[in-house]
C-alpha cells in the first residue's frame, strides 16, 4: 500500500496513484474503510492530518527561500517530515518538498505513505493489486483460505494465486511473515 501523491504550491492534489486512495482510506477510516471497493467517481481527498503536515512544510520552505542567502550560496537543503498515524501502528506518510533548482516553476510537495515494518524497512506493499492485498491482509487476520474466498466472493484457488503472488513480491516463506507486515 505505498501511495503516491503530489500536491502543488497552492494546495492542489495534481496526482494520485491506486495505492495513495487505498491508502488514504486506511489513514480515515482503518480496516473497514480500505477493505470496501473504491467508487471510480469518488474524489480523492487527503485526510486532514497530512493536508496540515503538506501546509507547514511548505511553509518552512517558503521562510527557507527568503533567508539571505550566503556568499557562495549554499544549495538549499531538502525539506522533509514524517507524519505517523495516531493509532495504526506502522501506517505513516513521509513529505518532501521538491522543488527543481534553477527552475521557474514552483515547489510541489511529494506524500508516500506506506506502511513500516518493526524493522524501520518500507515495505514493497505497493506492488501488490488491490485483490493481493485484501488476501494478504485477511491471511494476516488468521483466516483460513476458505474464509477469505467468502469473504471476497472468489474461489479458493484464487485466493491461493492471489497469495502465492503476495508471498513472491515481498519475498517471504510462510503465513507467520505475513503477519508482521499487517501488524
Amino acid at each position: 500500500m505505498e501511495g503516491l501523491i503530489l500536491v502543488d504550491s497552492r494546495d492542489q492534489i495534481v496526482f494520485h496513484n491506486a495505492a495513495a486512495a487505498e491508502a488514504c482510506a486506511w489513514w480515515r477510516g482503518g480496516r473497514s474503510e480500505a477493505l470496501v471497493q473504491p467508487r471510480k467517481s469518488a474524489s480523492f481527498a487527503l485526510p486532514h492530518t497530512i493536508r496540515q503536515q503538506a501546509s507547514l512544510l511548505l511553509q518552512r520552505f517558503r521562510t527557507q527561500l527568503s533567508q539571505p542567502l550566503p556568499d557562495p550560496p549554499l544549495p538549499i537543503k531538502t525539506l522533509e517530515a514524517i507524519c505517523r498515524h495516531p493509532s495504526i501502528k506502522g501506517l505513516q506518510a513521509t513529505l518532501t518538498v521538491i522543488a527543481p533548482p534553477d527552475q521557474a516553476i514552483p515547489p510541489h510537495i511529494r506524500i508516500r505513505i506506506s506502511r513500516i515494518s518493526k524493522s524501520e524497512k518500507s515495505l514493497p506493499l505497493h506492488l501488490l493489486t488491490p485483490a493481493e492485498f485484501r488476501s494478504a491482509h485477511l491471511a494476516s487476520d488468521g483466516l483460513r483460505n476458505e474464509d477469505i474466498a467468502t469473504h471476497l466472493g472468489v474461489s479458493v484457488n484464487t485466493v491461493r494465486a492471489h497469495l502465492c503472488a503476495v508471498f513472491d513480491k515481498l519475498c517471504i516463506h510462510h503465513r507467520g511473515e505475513l503477519v508482521s507486515h499487517f501488524e
